[in-house]
């Protein structure tokens, strides 16, 4: 990036290509453990410069993934914040052009997710590629995270371990969708008038909202894999409706 820029535009974007990184390794790992689960017998699994990674822990690693995005999530909103504080319009608008060229497939926000007067829900455009890649990480990350294998047929272990694992991975998920909601917000707000603040209970309910349709998805791709496609064709209707 050109020395001449800002030093506010070269943090936003230095933290947005950090928070692309920590998300795309997530959702890579979230594939290999996928695959680890219906091709592997060892319960076992060899990523990057990780060895013999046992599948069931997997909510692990979503639980230092969360921490990952949730640390670079923080430092990149402040950067924006910063970007919108010091910066005039047109700054930050160019700021927010280069954002979506460098930043990387999750941070690309290319139609903006604003609060409109009246209503207290963003909505994710269809149309928008960051949309597609952020559902499409979440279902990964909860097939992965689940304490699911394949053995001649889906195979799960005790209820009480599947719920309580179920449980933590859906709060990790929610913790991910509301500070990607958060910079999404913040990122969509540079070369705008709008206050910098009050978008929380917007962010909550698009995490709320959109988690429903994530979760119905997971599990209709579960069903699906074990041959339930009955099941797994109306969760799939059911997300279609909760989001959009």
């Amino acid at each position: 990036m050109p020395e001449d820029k800002p030093l506010e535009h070269r943090m936003a974007i230095k933290w947005a290509k950090t928070v692309s990184l920590v998300l795309q390794v997530g959702s890579v790992a979230a594939l290999v453990i996928i695959s680890a689960r219906i091709l592997s017998n060892s319960g076992e699994v060899n990523f990057w410069i990780i060895e013999n990674f046992p599948l069931k822990a997997a909510w692990v690693g979503l639980f230092a993934l969360t921490l990952a995005h949730v640390f670079t999530g923080l430092f990149f909103i402040r950067a924006l914040k910063d970007l919108r504080r010091n910066r005039s319009l047109p700054e930050q608008e160019a700021a927010r052009e280069d954002l979506l060229v460098e930043a990387g497939g999750y941070v690309s926000v290319l139609v903006p997710r604003l609060p409109t007067a009246g209503k207290r829900l963003v909505r994710m455009s269809l149309s928008d590629s960051s949309t597609w890649v952020a559902h499409g990480g979440a279902i990964a990350a909860i097939v992965a995270a689940l304490p699911w294998w394949w053995e001649g047929g889906l195979r799960w272990p005790d209820w009480a371990s599947t719920l309580a694992i179920a449980g933590v991975t859906l709060l990790l998920i929610l913790v991910n969708w509301l500070i990607g909601g958060a910079w999404a917000i913040a990122m969509s707000k540079l070369g705008t008038t709008m206050p910098t603040s009050g978008a929380s209970s917007a962010t909550l309910l698009t995490a709320v909202s959109a988690l429903g349709g994530v979760i119905s998805v997971s599990f209709g791709l579960l069903a699906t894999i074990s041959g339930a496609a009955i099941v797994g064709t109306l969760s799939w209707l059911a997300h279609l409706l909760i989001f959009d």
